[in-house]
């Protein structure tokens, strides 16, 4: 116990005591006043004792324990709190963060695998997604002149160059395309317009060499190609027996047209009739080609 305490526990005993004693007129010398003085004296007393119990100051040891948990407790309970709103707040941000991480990852990977399934080329077929602005066109769904964009106009310009037209594989059709178009229809006996309608698009493909092809795909999924590549799934590309690895060609198929390269070797399957190429079933998908039949090829050397 400490000394402030023993001092308040020895002030409150003297106090009761005093309030405790009784006085009797023989405690009073003569002359002293009125006996009735230690009767009211002694509520006096009494009064003042209550009081001083029922204050704080009157148990000092209590009031200090109790500052001491209070101030223990409350800063114990701002500091959790603290804790708490910091994590609250910072859980935002960090789930921000990896969202963000996560994304890039995502467009690393979606880059790879589009470019692995297209047989590593950007020009996996029309239909497919414009670049630098220029949408995705099938190739026959509309005319075609000067200034426009688009996958459509890209596979145009490789029929032309496979007929030894000096154009630009693009997706614009610019100068050199309108020029190669004008000589075409010249040569054809068609009006020189350089735009490519109807009539000039049918001439264009009409004079495409026709050729047996096949599919294939599955049970050699997994397998490295003769070019050497893996052969998945979404792989667009063709085989032939003697063309170059590499080498661009557009494929036709009822109306329907795909830009592809050779990434392997066949077909070696012996049949009455011959079959010059066999395509991946990503491809013949694309150009809705299915079992044996003759497509349209434009080689581009």
């Amino acid at each position: 116990m400490s000394a402030r305490s023993q001092n308040a526990n020895f002030r409150l005993t003297v106090c009761y005591r005093a309030a405790t004693f009784r006085l009797n007129p023989r405690h009073i010398p003569r002359g002293s006043g009125d006996p009735t003085v230690g009767a009211n004296l002694r509520r006096l007393l009494r009064s003042a004792i209550t009081s001083f119990g029922a204050s704080p100051s009157a148990n000092p040891e209590s009031d200090s324990k109790e500052e001491m948990s209070e101030g223990s407790y409350r800063p114990r309970a701002a500091t959790e709190y603290r804790r708490e709103d910091r994590s609250l707040s910072a859980r935002p941000d960090r789930i921000a963060l990896w969202a963000v991480i996560l994304a890039l990852v995502a467009m690393v990977a979606g880059a790879a695998s589009a470019r692995a399934g297209s047989g590593g080329t950007g020009a996996g077929g029309d239909g497919g997604g414009g670049g630098g602005g220029c949408p995705g066109m099938e190739f026959g769904t509309r005319a075609l002149e000067r200034g426009d964009c688009g996958t459509d106009v890209e596979t145009l310009n490789w029929i032309l160059k496979a007929k030894d037209y000096g154009v630009p594989l693009e997706r614009r059709f610019e100068s050199p395309t309108e020029g190669s178009v004008k000589q075409f229809q010249q040569k054809k006996g068609i009006r020189r317009t350089g735009v490519v309608n109807k009539r000039t698009r049918s001439e264009i493909v009409g004079g495409l060499k026709r050729h047996l092809a096949s599919w294939y795909g599955p049970g050699f999924w997994g397998n490295r190609t003769a070019c050497g590549q893996t052969l998945k799934k979404k792989t667009m590309g063709v085989a032939h027996r003697k063309l170059p690895c590499g080498t661009k060609l557009v494929i036709g198929y009822k109306g329907r047209y795909v830009r592809t390269r050779v990434i392997d070797r066949g077909p070696y399957v012996k049949q009455r009739y011959e079959r010059n190429w066999d395509l991946t079933r990503r491809t013949a998908r694309r150009i809705g080609f299915d079992g044996t039949d003759k497509v349209r090829t434009a080689v581009v050397r």
